[in-house]
């Protein structure tokens, strides 16, 4: 971590408390995040370097930011580009980039869904959370600040925060360096009186005009009329300002994420060994079980690529039979097809893509649930054989297993379909009054003196259910079913037809 790196978390000694304490609810609770060296951060210089982050200004090199070591050696904001090499020997210098600043910062956005629902991106380095809607979850603000630096600090950031009920009062508290709490709205107008003007985010000429005028802070600005404010500086920063204590409506889009996971896995040296592969591999499954849990998703399926130096990468997809987010199933389905493959290639690196996801509907947990969480009795059987399906379909291919998928469809040689996509499967309804399994062709049956015969004569126990249709296809039937049981007690399926003869057939049997 660069050496000028600080972490400001919170410090609830510090929440603001007015002198005359009045109890105000607030529906709202915004979070302000900020990233001051977000510019530089983006090249990860390490603490022996000396990078400097430049933008051209009037055709002019300006150091927007340094790193420490440069700092050490007097490079500072505002210096040209030429004295900054003067000062330090062996400086870097990296152009200012605001599209891969907006691209980085949108990453974080995404990161930070994963703790709040709503998050606004202000340019061109602040996040703003709304976060009392998740105070319960984490067991409170404190408990939730500890995730968000825990996952800052691997991340290697300097960050700044403020918590107020507004997004503007975070956003102005922690661009000024306050990381105060503020939980209740009366005290705001206290709190934001000490932040300078400089932290406003309106055009330069705006703020010099105040500068000018004498105001350096907001309490000087609010001493002013606002008749006269809005005459010298327009409207829009007093409905900012309201906006700001919570005297006027702030509605703002909140960030949505691509439906999009990717994580790799970067290796120092090749590696054939895929017991070895497969145990890195836990590594990336642990993060994308953490990711669908933080937004309660389900995962139809994932891809594994397996990159190479001069090859191209070897790619395994795995598609799920159900959604699932448990990271030992995932990991072990990709166990099932990598161990008869053989690897082209030694492996450098390893990377998981997914972006087939599913909401997480939760049910009711069954009577016969055992004390270790597994289902007993029917529960745990079925899950054992959805397990063991799922390995046969992953070993062998998704079309090794078919399934049969009832059809709006009244003959019975057309309303039944078969295919590998399980999801869909819908028989239970259909098999309570059709029969499994159908002859490929009916079979004629023996009718004398009025009694039916196949290997025995047949007694009919239900019917007729009359079956009038496909006449538009060419292939229409006109029959007259029944449920017949013979000699043995095994019901058949039988039918008459209506036209010519009028003969009788066998054409199904039940289970």
């Amino acid at each position: 971590m660069d050496k000028s790196t600080r972490v400001l978390p919170f410090d609830f000694s510090s929440v603001e408390k007015p002198a005359h304490t009045r109890t105000v609810s607030v529906r709202e609770l915004w979070m302000a995040i900020v990233f001051p060296r977000l510019a530089l951060e983006l090249y990860r210089p390490t603490c022996s370097q000396s990078i400097a982050v430049v933008e051209q200004v009037k055709g002019r090199g300006v150091v927007v930011m340094a790193s420490a070591e440069a700092e050490c050696h007097g490079v500072v904001p505002g210096m040209s580009v030429s004295a900054a090499y003067t000062l330090c020997q062996g400086l870097k210098t990296v152009a200012y980039d605001p599209v891969a600043i907006k691209k980085k910062l949108q990453r974080l956005a995404a990161w930070a869904n994963g703790f709040s629902s709503k998050v606004h991106v202000q340019l061109p380095q602040t996040l703003l959370l709304e976060v009392q809607g998740s105070l319960r979850l984490y067991g409170g603000l404190q408990a939730l600040q500890n995730h968000i630096n825990e996952d800052l600090r691997q991340g290697a950031y300097t960050f700044q925060v403020a918590v107020t009920p507004t997004p503007i009062a975070s956003f102005l508290l922690a661009n000024s360096g306050r990381a105060v709490v503020v939980q209740q709205m009366d005290s705001l107008r206290s709190v934001l009186g000490g932040v300078p003007i400089e932290v406003l985010p309106i055009p330069a000429n705006k703020k010099k005009q105040l500068y000018n005028s004498g105001l350096r802070r907001l309490r000087d600005v609010w001493r002013l009329p606002k008749a006269a404010l809005a005459r010298r500086v327009g409207p829009e920063l007093l409905l900012y300002l309201e906006r700001a204590l919570g005297e006027a409506a702030d509605l703002r889009e909140s960030y949505r994420a691509s439906e999009r996971f990717e994580a790799a896995y970067d290796l120092s040296y090749e590696l054939n060994d895929k017991r070895q592969l497969l145990d890195m591999s836990a590594t990336l499954f642990a993060k994308l079980e953490k990711y669908l849990w933080r937004r309660d998703w389900l995962l139809y399926g994932y891809r594994m690529r397996f990159l190479h130096h001069t090859r191209e990468a070897t790619c395994i997809r795995i598609a799920l039979r159900y959604p699932s987010r448990d990271q030992q199933h995932l990991q072990a389905l990709l166990q099932t097809r990598l161990e008869p493959m053989e690897l082209q290639a030694p492996v450098i690196g390893l990377l998981l893509q997914t972006r087939q996801f599913l909401a997480h509907e939760s049910h009711s947990d069954s009577l016969f649930t055992t004390k270790a969480g597994g289902m007993g009795g029917q529960g745990a059987q079925q899950s054992s054989l959805e397990q063991l399906l799922q390995q046969l379909q992953t070993r062998l291919g998704a079309s090794a297993i078919q399934y049969l998928h009832a059809v709006a469809e009244h003959r019975p040689e057309y309303a039944v379909r078969v295919s590998a996509d399980a999801l869909s499967s819908c028989m239970a309804e259909q098999l309570n009054r059709r029969p499994l399994w159908l002859l490929p062709t009916p079979r004629l049956l023996r009718f004398r003196a009025g009694k039916l015969w196949y290997e025995g004569e047949l007694s009919l126990l239900s019917g007729p259910e009359r079956i009038e249709s496909g006449w538009w296809s060419g292939a229409d039937v006109r029959r007259d079913y029944y449920i017949a049981a013979d000699q043995q007690h095994r019901r058949l399926w039988v039918y008459r037809e209506l036209r010519g003869d009028k003969d009788w057939y066998l054409q199904g049997l039940f289970a």
